[in-house]
């Protein structure tokens, strides 16, 4: 005998493999397209995962690392300082032009320090000049650092035996650069020693920490340059020597500028 009030039971059971196949295919949806959780703030301090994909940064030459300070001006003086240079000069017998430029340069360095109120050293027919810090010792301390086997030792005497050498030991500075501006080729061996006397007195602002160092470097490896530019300057004895002072030197001019600038400009 069947009963009315029930369904068969075979569509009982369809019902319910319907609902809960729509059930879990709800719980699926849920899962898969929930969004997924947002990771925990970490400092920049605690992330220090190294990157080996970042770019190494190339270190210039070490001679690119000089700028020497170039300023503007001191053309306005040139004939004034040269007409002091030939006033000075006469009566000293036959003058020639590198020795009135020469003196020129004094005068006008004198007069742009006077100026500025720091040491300036002029570039004749440039309208520019080089600012360099003072030394802060007298020239003479530089005397012992000078390998004579690589210099004249009469223009040695003569330059550290003079009045002037308790100045402050920028005025081998001064020197060198008037004896670039007046330069003549029958005096290369004064330009060849005070090339010499610049790079020692390098080396002494070096072992004095001295606090503008890099500065006096700049404008020396400037005005070395030149020198070899505007002349031919005999280095032999001064790369071959083994005098203890010559090959100090030689390795602060490595260590300072960099071996392929010695190679290029010095040939050693």
């Amino acid at each position: 005998m069947k009963c009315r009030g029930f369904l068969p039971a075979r569509p009982i059971n369809n019902i319910v493999k319907k609902l809960l196949i729509l059930g879990l295919t709800f719980l699926l949806a849920f899962v898969l397209l929930e969004p997924p959780k947002p990771k925990p703030h970490k400092s920049v301090r605690a992330m220090s995962v190294p990157n080996h994909n970042k770019t190494k940064t190339i270190s210039p030459p070490k001679s690119q690392k000089f700028k020497p300070i170039i300023e503007e001006g001191g053309q306005d003086l040139e004939y004034e300082c040269r007409a002091e240079a030939i006033r000075q000069l006469r009566g000293q017998g036959q003058i020639t032009e590198g020795t009135i430029l020469h003196e020129a340069t004094h005068f006008l360095n004198a007069k742009l320090t006077q100026r500025f109120g720091y040491s300036a050293f002029y570039l004749w027919n440039e309208n520019r000049y080089l600012v360099m810090p003072k030394a802060n010792f007298t020239k003479i301390t530089v005397a012992e650092f000078v390998p004579m086997d690589t210099i004249s030792k009469p223009i040695f005497n003569n330059y550290f035996g003079s009045l002037f050498v308790s100045r402050d030991a920028i005025h081998i500075i001064e020197d060198f650069d008037a004896e670039l501006n007046g330069f003549e080729a029958d005096s290369p061996d004064l330009l060849r020693d005070m090339l010499i006397y610049s790079v020692a007195l390098g080396l002494e602002m070096k072992q004095q920490g001295h606090e503008q160092l890099r500065q006096y470097q700049a404008g020396d490896k400037f005005l070395i340059e030149r020198s070899v530019e505007k002349a031919i300057i005999d280095l032999t004895a001064f790369r071959t020597s083994s005098n203890p002072k010559a090959v100090i030197l030689r390795k602060y001019l490595k260590d300072t500028y960099g071996e392929s600038w010695t190679r290029k400009i010095l040939n050693f």
